[in-house]
């Protein structure tokens, strides 16, 4: 009985020096798997997380609606800038800040393509496009009204020219993002050249099963060149964390999101030809 006694006790400890050691392990791994995770310091904290989702909608359509709402006009605009420059100029109330990259929560984003008739050099800009779209598939304009269902896909603007410089109508990308300070989004105007950096994060999120707008979005700027030499700018896109309450910024972009559709040809019909 004695012996058997031992045995049980022998048998129980090994049981729990084997049960300790993968709770070691567990926690090794947790911690391993802690290391390589995106995280947002506690510091950073956006004002649009400081809200309830039902404090949102309601000072949305409070301040959206009515004879004197904000317009999309409104919003700061911020352009990638010309020449291969790698730094935003960003309107505030303090003035325009030079800022090496834009960090916030990418509410949504939107296709376009504009086309003008006269060049640049023809009119000095400050003229709306000819035609444009606010979807990158139905035109509205001259050319829209020549081609039967007014899709760009069959638009003679959208074809290449023969000399290989391009297409007439220029693709682009409104980038609607709400940064740390700011309740109201920010609007970036993408060019054709930051298109496929794009495509590509938006892709990345998609096969991770992530919506834009529950993460948070690094927006930095690196210089390069074009086939003739020329230098431009282009837009890198970034995830440095996942939103803490993906909630609120979904409540927040279904909210916004048909007031920005109402009033996105304004913003479109503020590009000139040089954008």
């Amino acid at each position: 009985m004695a012996s058997e006694r031992g045995d049980r006790r022998v048998r129980g400890a090994a049981r729990n020096k084997k049960q300790k050691t993968r709770k070691s392990e567990r926690k090794f791994k947790m911690a391993k798997k802690d290391e390589t995770a995106l995280v947002v310091p506690e510091d950073t904290q956006f004002q649009i997380m400081k809200m309830g989702e039902s404090d949102i909608k309601a000072m949305l359509h409070e301040n959206l609606a009515g004879g004197d709402s904000i317009s999309v006009q409104d919003l700061p605009r911020v352009k990638v800038p010309s020449g291969g420059g790698t730094v935003w100029s960003v309107p505030s109330v303090e003035g325009d800040k030079n800022m090496e990259h834009l960090e916030g929560v990418i509410i949504f984003t939107k296709n376009t393509r504009t086309y003008w008739e006269q060049s640049f050099d023809d009119t000095g800009g400050g003229i709306p496009p000819d035609c444009y779209s606010l979807d990158g598939v139905t035109g509205i304009g001259i050319m829209a009204d020549l081609t039967p269902g007014a899709l760009c896909a069959d638009c003679e603007m959208y074809k290449f020219k023969e000399d290989g410089s391009g297409r007439p109508c220029k693709e682009g990308r409104l980038i609607f993002m709400v940064t740390q300070e700011e309740i109201l989004p920010i609007v970036i105007k993408a060019p054709v050249m930051s298109l496929g950096n794009a495509k590509k994060y938006l892709l990345g999120l998609t096969s991770r099963v992530q919506k834009v707008h529950s993460v948070y979005t690094k927006l930095s700027l690196v210089a390069d060149k074009n086939k003739k030499g020329m230098k431009y700018s282009k837009i890198i896109f970034e995830k440095i964390g996942d939103v803490e309450q993906p909630q609120l910024t979904q409540a927040y972009a279904e909210t916004l999101r048909p007031f920005i559709d109402q009033q996105a040809a304004k913003i479109v019909a503020e590009y000139t030809p040089e954008d």
